[in-house]
């Protein structure tokens, strides 16, 4: 039976899920998760159960260079790259996944994920040519990123003046009054 902390319960199960997923790609590029067997706050180094393959793309292509983003209402989406970016994301909490769906036409070699202040989820890519940094946003907390004309939309946000072209990395963080901070 549950035990009552103040709002949360701790339950003491060893098939309750934590995802805190490692994604990880094999030479047939598939993405791979391997989960928690238990979410167990007072127990470190609780052992992961096997790996599980959330396949390829729709059409088939090969994904690399997965990232993971976490909605409002905790439900983790994930992104990558074939070099055009597709996501798949949880159709339930602790549930399972989606299938891979493309996320526009922007091809990107690396992604970052981050959300914005209000629970937003704010997506980032480095250009496949490495000439610009682009972004697209959940239009609310839990909802779908913006779309124009049928695709999802990407802003693009340039390159820094006199910075050297690269490919990789791209990283987002975050101020504590909940601003992002883009770093490549």
């Amino acid at each position: 039976k549950p035990q009552t902390i103040g709002r949360r319960f701790i339950l003491v199960a060893v098939l309750v899920v934590l995802f805190v997923t490692w994604a990880g790609m094999n030479s047939e590029a598939h993405v791979f998760s391997a989960t928690q067997v238990a979410a167990m706050p007072a127990m470190p180094n609780i052992p992961f159960k096997g790996w599980t393959s959330l396949g390829r793309s729709a059409d088939n292509t090969a994904l690399y260079n997965p990232t993971r983003g976490v909605n409002a209402d905790g439900r983790q989406e994930l992104f990558a790259t074939s070099p055009l970016v597709y996501h798949a994301w949880q159709t339930s909490l602790n549930g399972s996944w989606s299938g891979w769906a493309q996320h526009g036409y922007l091809q990107a070699d690396c992604l970052a994920v981050r959300s914005n202040a209000d629970g937003r989820m704010e997506l980032f890519a480095l250009e496949r040519t490495g000439h610009s940094v682009w972004h697209t946003w959940q239009t609310a907390p839990n909802a779908p990123f913006v779309f124009q004309s049928g695709s999802p939309y990407w802003e693009n946000l340039g390159w820094p003046p006199g910075a050297v072209l690269q490919k990789c990395p791209l990283a987002a963080g975050q101020h504590a009054d909940g601003r992002i901070d883009l770093f490549t």
